[in-house]
C-alpha cells in the first residue's frame, strides 16, 4: 500500500530546489503523475497543475488534510486548494488513514473544473471546540477515530442559511 497523500507531500516540503518549480516537477515520481514543465510560471501554479495531475490520477480524498495558504484566486477560486507541499507539515495533521472515517463514495473519480472540485459528500454536524466555545453550525467531512473518541480532522463547513 502507497503512503497517504499528506505524508508524501511531507517528504517534499523542505526541500530546497534553485527553481521555485522544481518542488512541484520532482513530486511527479512520487505520485506516478506527468504534466509538461514550464519554468517562471512559478512555484504556486506548477504545484496546482501537479494538484491536478495527482487529482486524475485518482488519489483519496485525503489531500483536505492540510493546514496554511490556499492557492491565490487569480490561479483557482476555490479556497479549498492549498498552495504548496508546506501545507501539510503541521503535526496535529498526523492522522492514521486506516482509522479515518471516510463520508461519501471514495470511489468516484474527483474532477477539478474551473469553479471548483464537485463531489458527492456525507456531511454531519459537528461540534467542533473553538477555545471553550462550541460552535453548533460547524460540519466536517472527514475525522479519525481514537479510542472510542471522534477527533475532527478535516475540513470545517460553515452552513448558509
Amino acid at each position: 500500500m502507497d503512503p497517504p497523500l499528506p505524508q508524501r507531500m511531507g517528504w517534499v516540503a523542505r526541500r530546497f530546489t534553485t527553481r521555485t518549480e522544481d518542488k512541484s516537477y520532482c513530486m511527479m515520481g512520487i505520485f506516478g503523475t506527468s504534466m509538461m514543465v514550464a519554468y517562471r510560471e512559478g512555484s504556486e501554479r506548477a504545484f496546482f497543475r501537479l494538484f491536478q495531475a495527482i487529482l486524475e490520477a485518482g488519489y483519496a480524498r485525503d489531500w483536505f488534510l492540510w493546514r496554511g495558504k490556499a492557492v491565490p484566486s487569480h490561479i483557482h477560486p476555490s479556497r479549498m486548494m492549498l498552495s504548496g507541499p508546506e501545507c501539510y507539515l503541521s503535526s496535529d495533521l498526523q492522522m492514521n488513514c486506516q482509522d479515518a472515517v471516510r463520508f461519501g463514495p471514495s470511489n468516484e473519480p474527483l474532477s477539478l473544473t474551473n469553479i471548483g472540485l464537485p463531489m458527492r459528500l456525507l456531511i454531519v454536524p459537528a461540534r467542533i471546540a473553538d477555545g471553550d466555545y462550541y460552535r453548533p453550525d460547524d460540519f466536517c467531512i472527514s475525522c479519525s477515530l481514537s479510542d472510542n473518541i471522534v477527533t475532527v480532522k478535516g475540513v470545517r463547513l460553515k452552513l448558509w442559511r
